[in-house]
């Protein structure tokens, strides 16, 4: 009798966390929609210090967390359980694309498939955040494995570049009046730098940068 009890016991434990998944999917896909998920698809972060995380549908809290650098996930360079809806590495290379995903690994149930993946850049260029209504976009990016720093000009404004360097001082500058450039930093000395882009219109756009 008392083994009867046990199993039973078990069945119902496996019922209720192996279909809770099912049962309450509405809620789930509430759950994805209020968290956002980080860093977003294309998104340029720092190698040395990446963090990821998202929606946390999990029914205990644990996750596997997979990384490739192909969307097919041939190759995985990085497979590993989490407990919780957020991962570190600092063992990623710089100036690489790469691809991640992660799937509901809660025990005693049976494994469900993995979201859609995701993917980032890498760099070695960290700029602060900006506002949404600037003209001019920057960010960083790297082209034939040179790192670059980009300026996307949709409305092909008149805008000069002044770059100078906070430790030495040293300054670049330059004209622009197409909708992008790009000027490669890979020769600069690593440190902090502060970008001005300015147009005759009395627009002016300060911008604090980082070398690694």
């Amino acid at each position: 009798m008392q083994f009867f009890k046990s199993v039973v016991f078990v069945f119902l434990i496996n019922v209720v966390f192996c279909t809770s998944p099912i049962l309450g999917q509405s809620n789930i896909i509430e759950t994805r929609e209020a968290f956002a998920i980080e860093p977003n698809d294309n998104e340029s972060v720092l190698y040395k210090e990446v963090s990821l995380s998202w929606e946390d549908f999990s029914i205990l809290d644990v996750f596997q967390v997979q990384l490739a650098e192909n969307k097919d996930f041939d190759g995985v360079i990085l497979d590993t359980l989490v407990n919780g809806n957020y991962f570190f590495t600092n063992i990623l290379e710089n100036h690489k694309e790469y691809f991640w995903r992660v799937r509901d690994a809660s025990p005693e149930c049976a494994p469900y498939t993995f979201e859609d993946y995701h993917f980032f850049k890498t760099t070695n260029i960290v700029i602060d955040n900006e506002n949404e209504n600037t003209a001019i976009k920057i960010f960083p990016t790297h082209i034939n494995g040179k790192e670059v720093i980009y300026f996307d000009n949709p409305d092909y404004l008149e805008f000069d570049i002044s770059i100078v360097s906070l430790t030495s001082k040293s300054q670049y500058r330059h004209k622009c009046s197409s909708d992008r450039k790009g000027i490669t930093t890979e020769s600069w000395p690593r440190g902090a730098y502060q970008v001005t882009i300015s147009s005759p219109n009395n627009f002016t756009q300060t911008r604090d940068i980082v070398l690694y």
